[in-house]
């Protein structure tokens, strides 16, 4: 019967610690997730924000002093370095939760939660500056209330808005005239905050390990 005191208990950190191997994966996990917390930390959101030109024809409810407003928002890594590439998520193509948009027109408000089942959000950029756009957050249908903005070329839009059988339009206009792109760094998640603390902890615990077996 052993009567010696009782081993102590063996913890995940513990078993990898027993040699310089298993330490130096250790730390690099550590690091790992460190980075991942960091990388989470700097990513940029990017918002691009309408300001459409008034209704140049205008039948009730819609009046000549209304417009189209609204916004596309999403992570800048959907981009290349140089800002260009393109974004989509549609009910016919896939919908992409990590893209946010809403629109209005005084009468209609569409967005990634409360849109038709039928619905189109797609934009293309070059160098940060909107290309082509098509947005139609009832995928074409337009009998209770739409909201369409599509570019004509690189440089013109069209704007139409349905309301309860009413029409109103504003004259094409430059893409990067109504368009305003805004960048922000996001709070970090809870769930960011605990892989980074996990990380310094891992990696302060190994420092401690390692100045025992100095001593």
């Amino acid at each position: 019967m052993n009567t010696g005191p009782a081993d102590p208990p063996r913890t995940i950190v513990s078993f990898f610690t027993r040699s310089n191997g298993s330490a130096a994966i250790l730390t690099l996990s550590c690091a790992a997730l460190i980075g991942l917390a960091s990388a989470r930390a700097n990513a940029t959101i990017l918002t691009y924000t309408l300001q459409g030109p008034t209704f140049t024809s205008a039948a009730a409810p819609f009046t000549t002093a209304e417009r189209i407003t609204g916004f596309v928002s999403f992570d800048s890594s959907k981009l290349s370095g140089a800002g260009t590439g393109s974004i989509a998520t549609s009910s016919t193509t896939g919908i992409d939760p990590g893209i946010l948009w809403s629109f209005t027109d005084g009468h209609n408000l569409f967005n990634n939660t409360n849109r038709t089942t039928n619905f189109t959000i797609q934009m293309s950029f070059n160098a940060f500056l909107v290309n082509l756009v098509n947005i139609d957050p009832t995928h074409g249908t337009t009998t209770s209330g739409d909201i369409f903005v599509e570019s004509s070329g690189t440089t013109r839009l069209h704007y139409e808005s349905y309301f309860l059988g009413s029409f109103a339009t504003a004259s094409p206009g430059s893409n990067n005239a109504n368009w305003t792109l805004s960048q922000s760094t996001p709070v970090p998640e809870p769930s960011g905050l605990l892989t980074l603390g996990g990380g310094l902890l891992g990696l302060g615990f190994i420092g401690r390990q390692r100045r025992r077996k100095v001593h």
